[in-house]
């Protein structure tokens, strides 16, 4: 006896972008909008008018079209941790943090307290009380463009390069005046070391009656340590 064999391939289902598959079926999407944010109140969403709730105008938002069941958290910005509110939360945006003037965020000293309640908690210290231990290695050009030739220079003088150790550098770069900049910084940086630089760098810009240096150096800085901050916070939570 022969037997026939019928084989049946399982349907593929595609669904839309606006649907996700759950199954053997596609549900719904909840959206996000610029005034409102939504999430899904049952497990498979099939009319985003009933099954998808609100989250909280200014406390909640999600930021993108979503099968989840709970809204996201906006971030606190603590104060008590040198934080301030640079952008509100909104239904589709996080808030977004900045450290308060004259505080700057300490990668080191996170907290992974993100996980619980959702709130940004970074050490800060506070120029001139206590002095930020930052490596500048990596802003020594930053800095310099914010100074002229003979600001460097007047600066490096006061901490002791010596002329000849000038002299010699303005004679390896000639014509190139920020690359003077660079190395006449560095030279002054590796004699004093990481250790309380930051605090000598503005402190000394401000005796040296160069504000207008020292205010915008402070807060390229501050601005270039919170962006390391916060791309250390994401990989903390990615893990």
């Amino acid at each position: 006896m022969t037997y026939n064999r019928r084989i049946i391939a399982r349907r593929q289902i595609t669904c839309n972008k606006d649907e996700y598959y759950l199954d053997a079926q596609c549900c719904k999407k909840c959206g996000s909008g610029e005034y409102y944010c939504f999430v899904k109140n049952v497990t498979c969403p099939t009319d985003s008018t009933k099954h998808c709730v609100p989250c909280e105008k200014g406390k909640e938002f999600v930021d993108h079209p979503n099968d989840l069941e709970k809204c996201l958290r906006c971030k606190s910005c603590d104060s008590k941790f040198g934080m301030s509110t640079e952008i509100n939360c909104t239904p589709v945006e996080n808030t977004k943090c900045a450290c308060v003037k004259n505080h700057f965020c300490n990668v080191h000293a996170f907290i992974t307290t993100y996980e619980i309640v959702n709130i940004y908690k970074c050490q800060v210290h506070s120029f001139p009380f206590t002095l930020l231990d930052a490596d500048l290695s990596s802003h020594i050009a930053g800095i310099v463009a914010e100074m002229t030739h003979a600001e460097v220079k007047k600066f490096v003088r006061h901490h002791h390069v010596s002329e000849p150790a000038i002299d010699q550098i303005i004679q390896d770069y000639p014509g190139d005046t920020s690359e003077q900049k660079i190395r006449l910084l560095r030279v002054w940086y590796q004699r004093h070391g990481m250790k309380g630089a930051y605090g000598t760098l503005i402190s000394s810009l401000r005796e040296l009656k160069m504000c207008a240096a020292a205010d915008k150096i402070e807060e390229k800085l501050k601005a270039a340590t919170c962006r390391v901050y916060e791309a250390f916070v994401m990989q903390k939570l990615i893990k």
